[in-house]
Order: C-alpha cells, then sequence, then structure tokens
C-alpha cells in the first residue's frame, strides 16, 4: 500500500496544474506572516507540464548556519510555527523537507518557501487525534499516550503489549522537545541517534514491523526533515512556548 501511494504522489508531482494551486493555497495561508514569502503563479503561463513563477533571490537555507544565533533561533522559531500551523489549523501541509525547498533572503530576514508538489491535506478528525496525543506526550502520561496512539493509527487490538510498550516510548522520545523546560537546544542534542537506535532495536532485532497509516508516515517525513534542518541550524528553540501561542493545539 505504501509502494501504491509512492506511485501515486510521484504522478501528482509531475502534475503542475496541482502544484500551482497547492502553491497558491498555501500562499494564502501565510499572506499576512511576513517572515515568509511563497513564489506568485504565473498562471497564464503554466499548464499540466510547464510551471512558471516569479524568482526569489533567496541564498540557501544553510547560509543561516553562519549567522548570529539570534537570528538562526528566529528562522528556527518560525519554521517551526510554520509546521505546527499546517498541521494544526490549516490542515494543509508541504511534506517535502528537502533543504532546498527553503532558501533565506538576508536583506528582509524572509523564509522562502518552494516546491509545493508534495502536499497533504489533514482531515479534521485525523488533527483532532494527533492533538490528543500531543497533549498526552506533553504531560508524559503513558496510558493516555497508547489511548491516542491507537487513535492516531500506531497500535491496534492485535498489538503485543512489548510493542505497545515500544511505541510509548518512542513517543515519549520524540516529543523530548515538548516537555523540555525552555529551550530546546537541537544542535547538541542526541535525539535523532536514540531514535535511530531504538527502531533498529524495534524493526531489525525484535522483528515488529507494522508501518503506520500513509498519512502519518508523510508527517513523520516532514517533522523528521524539519528536524535535521533546526540541527544543521544549531538552534535553542522553546517548543512548548511555540505550542502555547497556538490556540488549536
Amino acid at each position: 500500500s505504501l509502494l501504491d501511494e509512492a506511485k501515486r504522489q510521484l504522478h501528482a508531482e509531475a502534475d503542475y496544474t496541482k502544484e500551482a494551486e497547492a502553491q497558491t493555497r498555501f500562499s494564502d495561508h501565510i499572506e499576512s506572516d511576513q517572515r515568509f514569502a511563497v513564489p506568485q503563479v504565473l498562471t497564464s503561463l503554466t499548464t499540466a507540464d510547464v510551471l512558471t513563477m516569479t524568482y526569489l533571490d533567496g541564498q540557501a537555507i544553510e547560509s543561516l548556519t553562519e549567522k548570529p544565533l539570534k537570528i538562526r533561533n528566529a528562522a528556527a522559531s518560525a519554521l517551526l510555527e510554520l509546521a505546527l500551523r499546517e498541521v494544526f489549523d490549516w490542515g494543509f501541509v508541504q511534506t517535502d523537507p528537502n533543504f532546498a525547498n527553503y532558501r533565506y533572503q538576508a536583506d528582509s530576514g524572509q523564509i522562502q518557501l518552494l516546491d509545493f508538489g508534495a502536499t497533504r491535506v489533514v482531515s479534521t478528525e485525523q488533527r483532532i487525534a494527533l492533538q490528543t496525543l500531543l497533549h498526552a506526550c506533553r504531560q508524559g502520561n503513558q496510558s493516555e499516550i497508547e489511548k491516542a496512539a491507537a487513535r492516531v493509527g500506531y497500535l491496534d487490538e492485535t498489538d503485543p503489549p512489548i510493542y505497545r510498550s515500544g511505541i510509548v516510548s518512542l513517543l515519549l522520545d520524540v516529543s523530548e522537545p515538548v516537555r523540555t523546560a525552555g529551550s530546546f537546544n537541537f544542535g547538541r542534542s542526541d535525539l535523532a541517534d536514540r531514535m535511530r537506535d531504538s527502531l533498529i532495536q524495534m524493526r531489525l532485532l525484535e522483528k515488529y514491523w507494522r508501518l503506520p497509516p500513509t498519512d502519518v508516515l508523510f508527517l513523520h517525513r516532514k517533522l523528521g526533515g524539519l528536524y535535521m534542518l533546526l540541527e544543521r541550524l544549531r538552534a535553542r528553540v522553546d517548543v512548548a512556548d511555540a505550542l502555547s501561542r497556538l490556540d488549536s493545539v
């Protein structure tokens, strides 16, 4: 089923009429947020085979690594808030976190957003389920995490206790930034290494292998890429504070 979805996604990404629509929709969402810019689609020059847009002259997002910590933190906070808005407010997520899809305009301080071929709609039901799971992880309540994980699709009634426990542990690990008081130091965290080791233990050594729903895997891709970018920027971000400023989370 995952391969079928990957094939469908690749075909969708090659349809530039659809991408133009997604790009315009995303631009409408961030229109009032001066921290971001999205190229304007030139409709009269766009077809299913050719996507034409205005040119943005930013540098690679990695150029931020040479900037002072204050600037890196501001960019990282903006990117985190954007991802949360995509999932919880808009239910419309750009799921390709390739670094090349982010540019930085040093004069304006804007982050320029590119490539909207891989966008996903998150249903209201799934947004509520993810919100419930996030709250459970913030509280660190293992029984509530297990219930919420089942609602999202990580677990079902056939899973053995050891697998259920492993999933809860993974969710507690991945949500560590949410429970950190003050700023989480992405540049010095070993969270990615711990997650890798846990997954190797679960998937390869203990042979538990049941994939979450496809939509959830695309969110993994989004959030995993965001984590790697914040790690690359050596950013320090108050994740809990970012969540508190979103009314819907």
